[in-house]
């Protein structure tokens, strides 16, 4: 599928759709910056990389001080951005053929054209993943943040705290590299919030199948 994209890409087009709008690209960003400024404070709490937290905050205070800050950030952009992408990150009976193809990544020939709506299943798992994350972030650490748990349940919710963050880390690195070099051109609907024609034929053929019934391509 990556060759198929990339000739599609290359070939160009004159006719873009806006996939996302200002206001989503505007608060994927804001969640994006908050959730890298918390992996970089939260790992170096967990492991005490006191160097590191020092040459990029001044103290490890600073450190705890930053990491607290940026958790409101998160939450707060991360749940208006999931209730934005909320109507189309529902599963649709095509996705299931999305999940029996792998998406076309295992195929060597990237002739697999799996179908996919304005967002594909991978893309929908993703969402749903990040959604419950956040949450479990949110609840465990803002009771270690204001002590609304007593010393058993704080050391439990420490521990649930790290796990799922190293996993939604390992998720979002995953997901960029879905975004960059598995599929190029993605990364930049996000950034400018178009894609053309000819990536969608590729990307999300049901989409283009709704943009063509409605007159839009």
């Amino acid at each position: 599928m990556l060759a198929t994209a990339s000739e599609a890409i290359r070939k160009g087009t004159k006719r873009y759709v806006e996939k996302y709008g200002a206001l989503t690209r505007l608060l994927h960003f804001i969640h994006l910056i908050s959730f890298i400024v918390l992996a970089i404070t939260g790992l170096s709490l967990a492991y005490k990389w006191n160097g590191l937290g020092e040459f990029l905050f001044g103290s490890m205070k600073n450190v705890k001080s930053v990491h607290e800050f940026f958790g409101w950030v998160l939450t707060i952009s991360g749940g208006l951005l999931f209730l934005k992408l909320l109507p189309e990150s529902t599963f649709k009976p095509y996705d299931f053929k999305w999940f029996a193809k792998l998406g076309g990544y295992l195929d060597p020939t990237h002739k697999t054209h799996a179908p996919a709506g304005r967002v594909n299943a991978g893309q929908k798992i993703f969402y749903w993943f990040g959604l419950i994350a956040l949450i479990v972030m949110a609840v465990t650490g803002f009771s270690l943040m204001y002590d609304l748990v007593s010393k058993d349940l704080r050391a439990l919710f420490l521990v649930v705290h790290f796990v799922v963050g190293v996993l939604w880390i390992s998720f979002v690195i995953i997901h960029f590299y879905l975004a960059t070099i598995a599929n190029p051109g993605t990364m930049w609907a996000m950034i400018n919030g178009k894609v053309s024609e000819d990536y969608i034929k590729v990307h999300n053929p049901e989409w283009y199948k709704e943009l063509k019934e409605k007159g839009i391509l």
